[in-house]
């Protein structure tokens, strides 16, 4: 056995895929999602997560 620690490996892909069709199709939309990451960033307190999904589960 040998007295140096395993190392842990990074779980990534190691071929990269670039469809630029695919690309240059969506690359216009990106704007569309500004704004978003600020939602999310709300929705990571568990307290507010929490009251958000109580609001949901009933009408007025």
């Amino acid at each position: 056995m040998s007295d140096q620690p395993k190392r842990e490996t990074a779980d990534t892909c190691e071929v990269f895929c670039n469809n630029e069709a695919k690309v240059q199709k969506l690359q216009h939309r990106i704007h569309e999602m500004e704004g978003i990451s600020r939602i999310f960033k709300v929705l990571a307190d568990d307290t507010r997560l929490k009251i958000v999904f109580a609001l949901t589960l009933e009408t007025e």
